[in-house]
């Protein structure tokens, strides 16, 4: 069989096309980092890689927003226990009062508990990323304020009006009608487990509940004696009580005692953050290591293997120079002589 120079000369310069398209393929591989430029060239990890990525992303979403829910929870938490250590000496400091009325130590005492309501009514209204912490729904202003006789009140209603339904929901009496406290909505935020609904209402077995309502921390409402079950306006009662002449010490004594519960109240509260932060926790701990592993994966489905790529670039680089050193051989001196 004969063969044409024409014939010998297509032959290598296909071989040389070749070779020259499997060394540009291998430094694209090098220089971007990915096994593959199009689905195309490689469907069967190009389509795994599809799906691994959207879990990614999903993974990565969930992390963000329980991180978020997160952070706001835990400075819930330091706001509470700022709180929690603004009350740890009251309870001492009045059975002192008790004990020893002289008005120079009430009055002294008289001006640490202002100094208290005070850090409370601060702390109480402090915000995380922009949103009061202790506002419920409301972010349009402070949720706690006080009255011209200087009680407080949550989203402009007193505290001590406030009452709670069996659904948790909070209302006040106006005019012989129950009206719910404004701005109070919960907030629910996705964790993962895909929000659901039941009519208008989030089941909450599927969303977490980011919203915190002052009245559950701080305390609403009276008890059937007419004390405030509120922590300031307790503190405010108090103030006024030592200060009082002559000084009662039986009135005070039960305002003390009052203290004292609804303090036990308010710790029982910080110490369920405290569980939810450290559930937050774990969740975070075990999102984060998915997406890690995720990434990981995605990885080996789409990135370059820079070992292997290397081996590749030098047989491609011996290919090459043996296919000019071929040509030599197969194709015309004067075609060489242009190649060259």
């Amino acid at each position: 069989m004969r063969v044409t120079h024409r014939s010998s000369t297509r032959n290598y310069l296909k071989q040389m096309n070749r070779a020259l398209e499997n060394q540009q393929k291998t430094q694209y591989r090098l220089d971007s980092g990915n096994r593959f430029e199009k689905i195309s060239d490689d469907v069967s990890s190009g389509i795994q890689a599809m799906k691994v990525q959207t879990e990614y992303y999903k993974a990565k979403e969930h992390y963000s927003n329980v991180k978020t829910i997160d952070e706001t929870l835990t400075s819930a938490e330091s706001a509470m226990t700022e709180i929690n250590d603004a009350l740890a000496n009251v309870h001492t400091k009045i059975l002192k009062a008790l004990s020893d009325t002289s008005a120079t130590n009430r009055d002294v005492l008289a001006k640490e508990i202002s100094s208290i309501k005070n850090q409370i009514m601060q702390v109480a209204n402090s915000k995380y990323a922009g949103q009061f912490l202790f506002s419920g729904s409301n972010n349009y202003g402070a949720p706690f304020t006080k009255n011209e006789d200087g009680k407080l009140q949550y989203n402009g209603i007193d505290v001590d009006e406030i009452q709670k339904r069996d659904d948790g929901t909070y209302f006040y009496n106006k005019d012989g009608m129950e009206v719910t406290i404004p701005l109070n909505e919960k907030v629910y935020m996705d964790i993962g487990l895909g929000i659901r609904m039941t009519g208008n209402q989030v089941d909450p077995q599927t969303g977490f509940d980011i919203s915190y309502a002052g009245p559950d921390i701080l305390g609403f409402g009276k008890d059937d004696d007419g004390i405030s079950n509120n922590i300031f306006n307790l503190l405010d009662d108090l103030e006024k009580a030592v200060k009082q002449e002559p000084f009662d010490t039986t009135a005070t004594g039960n305002l003390d005692t009052k203290l004292v519960k609804v303090t036990d109240e308010f710790r029982t509260n910080l110490t369920d953050i405290g569980a939810k932060t450290q559930f937050l926790d774990s969740m975070l701990n075990r999102l984060e290591q998915n997406a890690n592993n995720l990434e990981n994966k995605l990885g080996r489905l789409t990135g370059t293997d820079y070992v292997e790529e290397s081996i590749h670039k030098s047989t491609n680089d011996m290919v090459i120079n043996s296919i000019y050193q071929m040509g030599a051989s197969v194709i015309p001196l004067s075609l060489m002589d242009f190649l060259r």
